[in-house]
């Protein structure tokens, strides 16, 4: 669940595989798939509700890139 999902500037990836799956930007993810996941992440925002999911995208596939 969310409750363990870890800010995404933390996680260790390097050379392992991901599956990235974004939620929906109102609701997030389906209790389904966060139990089914290894691990959760987040982006840490201020300000606002939730980002768009493209740039939520974006930020963690540059991430992944570098």
């Amino acid at each position: 669940a969310l409750e363990d999902a870890t800010d995404f500037h933390s996680l260790p990836i390097l050379g392992e595989k991901v599956c990235l799956i974004l939620g929906n930007e109102g609701r997030g993810m389906s209790p389904y798939l966060l139990s089914h996941s290894d691990r959760n992440a987040y982006i840490p925002i201020q300000g606002i509700d939730s980002l768009n999911v493209g740039v939520a995208g974006g930020i963690l596939m540059e991430k992944l890139r570098s």
